[in-house]
């Protein structure tokens, strides 16, 4: 990469001492353009004449030391940030004192040492090169950024910020003054849960790192309000190619947090509503599920009552009476307690090793007379020695719920239509069929639910996810099933599926990830 070669002035009333310095200088492996001034006068003329990188000045001089030289030079705005370093003979705790007071970045004794000097000013010029770069970035920068709604700001490599834009204000309640100064920045305005999050995150931009995906976290503003942002960094280089800070970047994302939980409660709102309505389907299943313990019941009572009126209920007869009732108790219990737990509203549970197939037979216990009432015939095939999968049952069993649900109302509508003549089709029947497999190329298990209902067209298979998407009737289904399904099993780090031929069949196809085996 070119440099440009950097300017050094040296200023001494000494003929020999000028000369000195430029052998030395000379002998350096990085090239240096040396000029030269005699004087005090003579040195601000030079300055205002040929604009050095850095200037190497004496302090003893005639008519105007080095002290009034330097006080002069940084009093002009134009000049200020040219660094300066002493060389004097000086070497009292109270000279160097004065020459850091006058305005010098170092200072170097005489005698001069090759090493020393080289050392010095190779140092001083990258600094200035960083802070000039980081000047001139932030005047371009500053262009932009005044009138973004964003909270942007440059910042240094010893982490403290060095400009910032008018929507600091906005964004968060302090002014850009009070930032600048601000001990601990940022940390003293992140809120104390985010705190870790943001240091790493700023630790590494210092350092040269970016964000440009950013990371969320809250501030706490001035007036004790919360705000998200996002916050996002990129590293800023000199044209040498020299890190010299980074762009930090906060845009204010509350509302947009806020639309989301709104979104979530919705979710669960329509995730519930779903819920509902399959068990409002499914009501006619699951009073008989209830009426047939039920009904034993009833039997066992109107039996003890007449073996009773007849002087015939020995106690033999009592307890078998008595056992049958408590069996068909745990059976309605059992139901009705299957059904609060799909009932309830959702809510956020860890996910823990689950049997696959024990949630199917869960699902068609709740589902099981509705295949039986409405004439569908069920074949499970099932693969031996199933892994486990990561997951949650109740959430599952949804998706399965969902499954079943519009298999029996595609091949109901199948029926429908051949019925009233729409389809001319012999000897229909109606088949759902249920293949569970471990796939070991994918590491998942692989779970099938295929209907010789309705089918599925290329088009429809591309929008039968989406919510409220349906292939069903009007007022026949919510739209919502397969959506929710979908949630589901993506939120199981799980892939779904569909595939068929209009008219002949569908398949809805699900794989999850196994559960790790454990390292040896």
């Amino acid at each position: 990469m070119n440099r440009t070669i950097p300017k050094v002035l040296v200023v001494d009333d000494k003929s020999a001492n000028r000369q000195l310095m430029r052998a030395v200088v000379a002998t350096f492996d990085e090239p240096y353009a040396v000029s030269e001034a005699d004087s005090g006068k003579a040195a601000l003329e030079a300055v205002e004449r040929e604009q050095p990188d850095i200037i190497l000045l004496d302090v003893m001089m005639p008519d105007m030391d080095g002290y009034e030289v330097c006080r002069r030079l940084k009093a002009n705005k134009e000049y200020r940030d040219i660094p300066l370093l002493f060389v004097t003979a000086l070497d009292k705790t109270e000279d160097m004192v004065k020459c850091f007071a006058a305005g010098a970045v170092d200072y170097i004794v005489k005698p001069i040492k090759g090493e020393e000097i080289r050392a010095r000013l190779k140092t001083h010029l990258s600094i200035w090169r960083a802070q000039k770069a980081l000047r001139d970035e932030a005047a371009r920068f500053r262009a932009i950024a005044m009138y973004s709604s964003d909270w942007e700001g440059l910042i240094g490599l010893d982490g403290r910020p060095v400009w910032m834009n008018a929507a600091t204000t906005q964004v968060t309640g302090y002014t850009p003054e009070e930032c600048l100064v601000m001990p601990d920045f940022p940390m003293l305005m992140i809120h104390p849960d985010d705190v870790a999050l943001v240091q790493a995150s700023y630790a590494d931009a210092i350092d040269g790192g970016r964000s440009d995906e950013g990371i969320e976290c809250r501030i706490v503003r001035k007036d004790g309000t919360q705000r998200w942002v996002m916050i996002s960094w990129q590293p800023v280089y000199d044209p040498q190619g020299l890190l010299t800070g980074s762009r930090a970047s906060a845009r204010d994302i509350t509302a947009q947090k806020n639309t989301l939980a709104t979104m979530d409660v919705m979710k669960n709102q329509l995730v519930q509503a779903d819920k509902l309505a399959t068990l409002g389907e499914m009501a006619t299943g699951l009073a008989h599920e209830i009426n047939q313990p039920l009904g034993a019941i009833a039997l066992s009572v109107t039996l003890f009552r007449k073996l009773s009126e007849k002087k015939m209920l020995t106690d033999e007869k009592l307890q078998a009476g008595i056992r049958d009732i408590e069996t068909s108790i745990k059976r309605m219990t059992k139901t009705i307690n299957h059904l609060r737990v799909y009932a309830r509203r959702e809510e956020e549970r860890a996910f823990f090793s689950v049997n696959v197939v024990e949630g199917i037979d869960s699902a068609l216990e709740l589902m099981g007379e509705q295949l039986r009432s409405h004439g569908i015939e069920l074949v499970k095939t099932v693969e031996p020695g199933l892994p486990a999968v990561l997951g949650e049952p109740h959430q599952l069993e949804q998706v399965w719920i969902n499954f079943i649900s519009n298999a029996r109302d595609s091949m109901d509508e199948k029926e429908t239509r051949i019925k009233d003549g729409q389809l001319a089709l012999a000897d229909y029947r109606k088949c759902l069929t249920i293949t569970v497999a471990h796939d070991t190329a994918s590491a998942t298990v692989a779970i099938t639910f295929a209907d010789n209902g309705m089918g599925i067209s290329e088009e429809e298979a591309k929008k039968v996810f989406e919510a409220f998407f349906t292939t069903k009737p009007q007022g026949k289904g919510t739209g919502l099933g397969l959506s929710i399904s979908r949630g589901i099993v993506e939120k199981h780090q799980g892939r779904i599926a569909i595939e068929g031929r209009k008219g002949e069949y569908a398949a809805l196809k699900v794989n999850l990830p196994v559960v790790p085996a454990p390292a040896p």
